[in-house]
């Protein structure tokens, strides 16, 4: 074996218990970490057991001492009891003695009330009777009659009677609630009429009052209309006059006008056509003669020419 191998070697031993240091040393700090862990524990649950015993000792003297009172308490309320009992026991026994002794004179008087109630309810049946013949005698003087068959049949007619009389005014009373439930529906009627009647009037008023708006406004546009006329009248008279004074320079012929209208020579809207007809005629006839005469006149200076020429 050669020194480098052993070299080798060497060195994977000390690896090898290298490793197995750390590996100890793991397992060491694991059970080093545990052990505390344990002590931990160990040490809460010492504390939770004293606490436990602790609590324990103080619920054992708190039941002790409730025993202990309520064993006072029931002998105290023994003796209570039993000094009730005592009591109501010579109360019973005084009762007893007091019952026996006061029952005759408890006796003697309830015979006296019992008599005295007797006698108030004879005094009062008496009083009954009094007022029952004083009342059949006031009736017998009011009907003047001593029979009592005879008073109770005239009392059964006149009932009859009244009841007829009650019946009468029944219907009677009926009839009139009916009759003011027609006058209510009248007066209804009547109001909703009054009501209608009201809003027409206001319709109407309504109505008069746009309609004499309207005519207010027609007046107006008539009067406008009337303002413009008469400008339109001026202005139409002026052109007549002015067709009559063109009529009268112009010459024309009043024969064909004196013909048709007769001596009321004046233009108006009836005639101004017989005035343009004639105006017209007139313009055509004054044209043809102020051609002729160019024509004269051209060929007269024509011929000067001409001759001038020559």
């Amino acid at each position: 074996m050669g020194p480098i191998e052993m070299c080798i070697r060497e060195e994977g031993r000390h690896e090898y218990f290298l490793w197995r240091v750390s590996n100890f040393n793991l397992i060491w700090e694991k059970l080093l970490e545990t052990l505390s862990d344990g002590k931990k524990m160990m040490l809460n649950i010492i504390e939770e057991a004293s606490s436990a015993y602790d609590q324990r000792e103080e619920w054992c003297a708190k039941l002790h001492a409730l025993k202990m009172k309520a064993k006072n308490d029931e002998l105290l309320h023994t003796q209570d009891l039993r000094e009730m009992q005592r009591i109501m026991d010579h109360d019973g026994k005084l009762r007893e003695f007091l019952s026996v002794k006061g029952q005759k004179r408890i006796m003697k008087d309830l015979e006296i009330k019992e008599q005295t109630r007797r006698e108030t309810l004879i005094k009062d049946e008496e009083k009954q009777v009094e007022v029952y013949e004083n009342t059949l005698k006031q009736i017998q003087d009011f009907c003047q009659e001593n029979n009592i068959d005879r008073i109770a049949a005239k009392y059964l007619k006149q009932e009859e009677e009244n009841f007829a009389l009650f019946n009468y005014v029944n219907e009677l009373h009926h009839e009139l609630e009916n009759s003011n439930k027609e006058l209510d529906a009248l007066q209804i009627k009547l109001d909703e009429q009054k009501a209608a009647s009201a809003n027409d009037i206001k319709d109407q008023q309504a109505s008069v009052k746009m309609i004499d708006e309207y005519l207010g406004q027609v007046k107006q546009e008539v009067q406008e209309a009337g303002e413009v006329l008469k400008g339109t009248e001026e202005k139409f008279k002026s052109i007549l006059d002015g067709i009559f004074q063109i009529f009268n320079i112009l010459e024309c012929d009043h024969v064909p006008i004196l013909e048709l209208i007769g001596n009321n020579t004046s233009i108006n809207s009836n005639n101004v056509s017989i005035y343009l007809s004639l105006i017209e005629k007139r313009v055509s006839e004054l044209i043809t003669i102020a051609f002729v005469t160019d024509s004269s006149v051209f060929c007269e200076e024509e011929n000067l020419e001409l001759e001038n020429i020559s």
